[in-house]
């Protein structure tokens, strides 16, 4: 049975996107809430005596209304740092006179909008994969706090994030809600919020108003926490608390219960303006209780932290109305209110050990040690609980696990059959009798296991494969038909095998260097501190393959015997040369009799792979230094942070010019350089000036978004393309092309692709992220075309598919990218963009993201074409399977690594969001080959 290479690898793709989705499913359930709504009558009775007629009725309501001012990525030394007199003067003064209740609250990760609304709300913790579902978020089921004060017949209104609209429909009164995705704009955001305070209070028909403001979180994607236009947003923020608590300041005096403000944020935010992670910055956020009650019972702020799932409770508790079903936190603090409460209890129990004539006993160092008793028993019963919350389905994940190893068999075998001679398709042992009698076996065996592990009584069946769901049904088959194929295929060939398939004597140090590092890198996987520092690993990995070149070099320069005499004349033939493989790559094999070379033609020569390989050093040292990233040491000063200040304005200008000239320079080498390439770099620079981080050397203008501007660039990268690829395919029409003719064609067709893949990431990064894209530009243009061009041209493709992987990897690090969802740059998404678009959002961050990556399996498909044009498709199909290997290899094993430890430690906030980069990346790899496959069968 033969299947071309093609669809072998697209089924082969497919089954590694089920096996995925699998593994997601039992990895990241989503989690199970107790149905149903809390009543006052779950309240637990308390232990009073029998003697006692005290009746156990609900808490009566503290304050009357309640006013909620969200601020989106709110950090807490934003508001009780150094400069909170500075951004925040009323806030901070309030907090000064002890006129407020303020704590710092700790925010589970991901710290991402949704799941803290949730958290603040239900007092739940919500599942890691909310992270995914934060993109389209759907009504609330599970009992909150809104629905709460709903059915008190509480009226509520709300203006901001359409997150909550999205979570409880049909709960508002008043309603107007904005996008959060669009993160280009942080005014007029926040003006269609702060346009209802006004009017929202001299009306007397609410009971609570949520104010949910996203300026703030924009401003730290588009710019960072240090960026000058938080502190002017800090101080509106401000002026809307003050506005706030003017107002119901003077209403209190006429109400029998007086208003409760309450400022918190749902996360924080990162040293780069990001979040979603579990560093400080993202999970730290402040909550300040402020009303006129405070004025006399307000306490010092000592900076004491407490979980953000209490604020459900609490605010239950002020506001009178039930505590959520499924909320795990606590109260946050003892009020006036509760100290009352408990002074009447205690002083019934006085009395009565009074009358009863007991031994005196103090009261209140009792009550003290009753309630220190109960926080600490309700924390622990807490920690309990949401330790359980995590209910793994298993046997999803052991099928996930299977599927993908089987993937991984299969892309063995198929690079196997190619790189056996089986250039066109694959050659399956299935077909005769005895083969079919195998797979009836094996599918037979399969599906008995299958069933009885989804009927077994003694655990609980799988959610996701042990229903009579249709998708249930469609996943076990799809487990099953292709455990039977593996099954049958790797028993089939069982001794037929020649024993010089195994033979790796062959190759050479620097192969088994590759192999190596690819395996030391897919166990390193297993410590949670390699995966927090994953960029130093491919840094290692790079940096060893430039000094294996710089040493090399050197060798072939210090050695005497290159250079025979020291005329400019002097000829080196084969005879007197010991290098025979210097003189192939130089010559090819077929002309090496007739091969000459000067010594002052060797000596150049070695020259410029010297020159090569320091510039290849430097740009990666350069790169390294760059962005600090990682978890641990990431917030350490580095060279980005420095042209970021509002102060370096000026240099980070002429830097972005200076990377824009490099840029040109290096284009211009690889024959690349056009008037369409400088009026996009110039488009570039004009809308990084127009959107106010950068300089114009002729002047200002006036601050806009940048639409206009960034579209006058995607318009020129797509005549750019259209221009290239209209050209190739005239020239495809020719009947008289050579091979040369069809091999420049096709590398000009790349090289313009690669260089508007270039203008869009210098679009899409950082500002001060443009120095890395033109280091980076560097550093591929002297790999390719000098130092592997030397001594690479005999490898085998695999080596030279795994080392641009490999730099495309440490790439990808150098941007400032890590392990942590933090450091997803969202804001590249809506780059020319006046409006939310899910698609081209979700397109634009992904180009952004992996703009290294992206650039070097460009240069490999270029290189590929200009070194094996004469056998090319062939070659595309030996780089997919490299490609799928070395991919399917760690995340085989990262799967197997994440089973064994999804009760360590670390496994949310360090080992799951290494699971999404790696299925993020996989399925990035994936469209990749797709992509070359069908390139190979143009």
């Amino acid at each position: 049975m033969r299947i071309p290479h093609g669809c072998f690898l697209i089924l082969c793709l497919a089954v590694q996107s089920l096996a995925f989705y699998i593994f997601f499913k039992g990895f990241f359930p989503v989690k199970s809430a107790i149905p149903g709504k809390a009543t006052f009558n779950n309240l637990p009775a308390e232990p009073l005596p029998h003697s006692m007629k005290m009746k156990n009725e609900p808490p009566k309501a503290v304050f009357g209304r309640l006013v909620i001012v969200l601020v989106d990525a709110l950090r807490a030394d934003f508001v009780f740092g150094n400069k909170a007199d500075q951004h925040m003067p009323f806030t901070s003064q309030l907090i000064k006179d002890d006129k407020t209740l303020s704590f710092i609250a700790k925010a589970h990760p991901p710290t991402v909008t949704m799941p803290r609304i949730k958290a603040i709300t239900t007092g739940g913790i919500p599942g890691f994969i909310d992270i995914v579902l934060n993109v389209d978020s759907s009504a609330l089921l599970e009992d909150n706090l809104i629905s709460q004060l709903y059915s008190a017949n509480k009226s509520i209104v709300f203006y901001g994030d359409d997150t909550w609209i999205k979570l409880f429909p049909n709960h508002f009164r008043r309603t107007d809600g904005t996008t959060s995705f669009f993160v280009a704009d942080y005014t007029e955001v926040d003006n269609n919020v702060t346009r209802h305070v006004d009017p929202e209070l001299e009306n007397t028909d609410w009971s609570v108003m949520i104010l949910h403001y996203l300026g703030l979180d924009h401003i730290g994607h588009l710019a960072g926490p240090t960026s000058p236009l938080v502190g002017p947003k800090l101080q509106e923020m401000d002026k809307v608390i003050e506005k706030i608590y003017s107002s119901v300041t003077k209403q209190d005096k006429t109400s029998d219960l007086p208003t409760l403000i309450i400022l918190c944020g749902d996360h924080g935010m990162s040293n780069i303006g990001s979040h979603g992670g579990a560093s400080i910055g993202e999970t730290t956020t402040p909550l300040v209780m402020m009303s006129t009650f405070y004025d006399k019972f307000g306490l010092p702020y000592t900076a004491s932290e407490i979980q953000q799932i209490d604020v459900a409770s609490t605010l239950s508790l002020l506001l009178g109305v039930p505590i959520p079903q499924n909320s795990l936190g606590r109260i946050i603090t003892d009020p006036s209110y509760l100290k009352y409460n408990r002074s009447v209890q205690l002083h019934a129990s006085w009395l009565e050990s009074y009358l009863q004539e007991a031994d005196n006993i103090n009261h209140n160092v009792l009550g003290k040690k009753v309630i220190t008793q109960y926080n600490t028993a309700i924390i622990e019963m807490s920690n309990r609980i949401s330790a359980s919350l995590a209910r793994y389905d298993e046997y999803a994940m052991v099928i996930g696990t299977v599927l993908f190893w089987q993937v991984l068999i299969s892309f063995l075998y198929g690079a196997w059959q190619l790189n056996g001679g089986h250039m066109t398709s694959i050659s399956l042992p299935i077909g005769g009798q005895s083969s079919i009698f195998i797979l009836i076996a094996c599918c037979l065996a399969t599906t008995s296991v299958h069933i009885n592990i989804c009927t077994d009584t003694t655990g609980t069946p799988s959610e996701v494969l042990c229903n009579m769901s249709i998708p249930a049904i469609c996943l076990s088959t799809v487990f099953i038909v292709s455990s039977s194929f593996t099954l049958t295929v790797l028993i089939g060939q069982l001794g037929k095998i020649p024993k010089h398939q195994f033979q790796t004597t062959q190759l050479m140090t620097g192969q088994w260097t590759l192999i190596g590092g690819s395996v030391l890198h897919t166990l390193s996987l297993v410590s949670s501190s390699f995966v927090e520092e994953e960029h130093q690993t491919w840094y290692f990995f790079t940096m060893t393959i430039n000094f294996y070149f710089f040493y090399k070099t050197f060798s072939l320069i210090l050695n005497k015997s290159l250079l025979i005499g020291s005329k400019s004349s002097a000829k080196i033939d084969k005879s007197d040369c010991k290098y025979d493989e210097l003189i192939t790559k130089r010559c090819g094999e077929d002309e090496i009799d007739k091969c000459a070379m000067s010594a002052d033609e060797v000596f150049v020569g070695n020259m410029r792979t010297v020159v090569a390989v320091l510039i290849v050093l430097l740009c990666g040292r350069l790169m390294r230094a760059w962005n600090q990233t990682g978890m641990k040491w990431a917030d350490r000063p580095d060279i980005g942070d420095w042209f970021v200040r509002p102060e370096n304005k000026i240099y980070l200008s002429g830097m972005v010019i200076v990377s824009h000239v490099v840029i040109c320079i290096v284009r211009h080498l690889r024959r690349q350089f056009s008037l369409l390439l400088v009026l996009a770099l110039i488009g570039v620079y004009y809308y990084r000036a127009v959107t106010g981080i950068i300089l114009l050397p002729w002047g200002s203008t006036v601050p806009s978004k940048g639409v206009y501007e960034a579209w006058f660039v995607y318009a020129v990268i797509g005549v750019q393309i259209f221009r290239a690829i209209y050209i190739a395919y005239m020239q495809t029409r020719k009947t008289d092309e050579n091979i040369n003719t069809y091999k420049q064609t096709l590398v000009d067709t790349l090289e313009c692709i690669l260089t508007a893949l270039i203008v869009l990431s210098a679009l899409l990064l950082r500002p001060h992220n443009s120095a890395v894209l033109s280091l980076l530009v560097l550093e591929e243009h002297f790999l390719t075309t000098v130092l592997w061009r030397a001594y690479l041209s005999r490898s085998p493709l695999w080596v030279i598919t795994l080392l641009h992987l490999w730099f495309g990897s440490a790439a990808f690090f150098t941007q400032g990218n890590s392990n942590s969802t933090a450091n997803v740059d969202i804001s590249a998404g809506y780059i020319g963009l006046d409006s939310y678009i899910p698609a081209i959002v979700f397109i634009l961050t992904l180009m952004s993201t992996y703009t290294g990556p992206f650039i070097f399996i460009t240069s490999l498909v270029t290189y590929t074409a200009r070194h094996y044009a004469d056998r090319y498709q062939d070659s595309l199909v030996y780089i997919c399977y490299t490609i799928a290997v070395s991919r399917a290899l760690p995340v085989a094993v990262y799967l197997v690594l994440i089973s064994c430890q999804r009760y360590h430690l670390f496994v949310w906030s360090v080992f799951s969001p290494k699971l999404m980069y790696e299925g993020m990346l996989t399925i990035v790899y994936s469209i990749i080959i797709l992509l070359l496959t069908a390139h190979s069968n143009l």
